[in-house]
């Protein structure tokens, strides 16, 4: 009853209504039948059969009050801290493949030719209306027809000048280097010479060397518990992977809009569900992101896990009880 009328009718009568059937069903059965033993307290302390339901009751309750949950775990996703991905400035054709799967490339270096016969084209075009237009000022002094078309005749030649500088310098683009030292991974598979490729379609990662990142994914019940500072650990999918020492160095006010790595989204295998919204990707919960530091192992690459924090301490029955509390007041648009 309380959720049809929390769905269908008022959210606040329905949030009411589940309160009061809760403590009417649940709480007064309990309350009453905790009065009616403490009633029989004597004669239920000399039973030997209620030392059993007696101790449980106790380790229950030690269990759900003593705060020992002093860890958080989150989806995350370990990666160079520094990294770049790398693209062909346009559509292209592979000419010359010179980088390797996890070779170490000097900032500068190249590691991919390219040609376009397009640009190429067009720039052939362009050299040879040049040279007409050379051709035609370099004649107007001997035919009046050109002297009168000679300022018209300039701005074309500066306009087709200004387009051949424009495609020479794509044209230089398209071949690939390394904009900074690092460590070559994520290369297509099967990348072969005479494959036309797209500017949206990824070469590579180029990964630095130095440190690492670790993107964690925090729910808003726990984010709370977490400090700037706290030690942690990065727990990688592949279980041939050691675990890897790291600490929080940032953690985002507010929730996030949309995931920003989509290896962790739940459409490409990963533990986070999302939901596709204009072209992104949008959490069913409430995610707070938070990014670790550490140090980068050797051939490290792109990894999805589990982020594992050091958090102040909280008891079972703090958690449920904060938990209910903010869920209480989202939902109730306070």
């Amino acid at each position: 009853m309380a959720v049809l009328v929390y769905h269908f009718f008022i959210k606040a009568v329905g949030i009411l209504l589940f309160a009061v059937e809760i403590g009417w069903f649940v709480f007064l059965p309990f309350w009453n039948e905790a009065k009616e033993w403490w009633k029989r307290r004597e004669t239920i302390g000399r039973s030997r059969r209620s030392l059993l339901p007696v101790g449980f009751f106790v380790a229950t309750l030690v269990l759900a009050l003593v705060p020992w949950r002093a860890h958080v775990s989150a989806p995350a996703v370990m990666k160079a801290e520094r990294h770049l991905e790398l693209y062909a400035a346009s559509p292209a054709r592979i000419e010359r493949i010179l980088m390797v799967e996890g070779r170490q490339v000097a900032e500068g270096e190249s590691l991919a030719l390219l040609s376009s016969p397009d640009l190429e084209y067009r720039l052939a075009q362009v050299e040879r209306r040049i040279l007409v237009l050379e051709y035609e000022l370099a004649s107007f002094s001997f035919d009046a027809s050109f002297r009168e078309r000679s300022q018209a005749l300039r701005e074309e030649l500066e306009t087709a000048i200004a387009e051949r500088v424009s495609l020479q310098r794509e044209l230089a683009r398209l071949s690939v280097t390394a904009p900074m030292a690092g460590r070559v991974v994520d290369m297509i598979p099967d990348l072969q010479i005479g494959q036309w490729i797209s500017p949206r379609e990824r070469l590579a990662q180029l990964a630095g060397t130095g440190a690492l990142a670790v993107e964690a994914f925090v729910a808003e019940s726990d984010v709370g518990r977490l400090r700037i500072g706290n030690e942690g650990r990065f727990v990688a999918d592949d279980p041939g992977r050691p675990d890897l020492p790291c600490r929080i160095a940032t953690i985002d006010s507010g929730a996030i809009r949309s995931l920003t790595e989509p290896v962790l989204a739940s459409v490409a295998g990963g533990p986070i569900q999302v939901r596709a919204k204009d072209k992104s990707l949008v959490p069913d919960q409430a995610l707070y992101q938070i990014r670790c530091v550490g140090t980068i192992p050797a051939q490290a690459t792109q990894l999805r896990g589990m982020a594992v924090l050091k958090a102040e301490p909280e008891s079972i029955a703090g958690f449920i009880l904060r938990s209910a509390a903010a869920a209480l007041l989202r939902e109730s648009g306070m």
